[in-house]
């Protein structure tokens, strides 16, 4: 999200140099610039992301326990 907003901002200010008046000029490069992130990052996120959701699945029978 953050690659988007900075891509969207840097595009802008190009735009508003050259005073090109385009909406879709932006849409490329944010697309590519997301894609990089995505295939850089991805992995990383997915790893934090399981390792996260497996240790909250494994603490679920002792918040049972805990309950009852």
């Amino acid at each position: 999200m953050v690659v988007s907003l900075v891509i969207g901002l840097v595009v802008s200010y190009i735009q508003g140099i050259f005073q090109i008046d385009d909406p879709v000029l932006s849409l490329g490069p944010k697309i590519v610039a997301v894609g990089l992130g995505i295939f850089l990052f991805g992995p990383y996120i997915f790893g934090t992301l399981t390792a996260n959701l497996a240790g909250f699945i494994g603490h679920i029978p002792e918040a049972i326990r805990v309950s009852w």
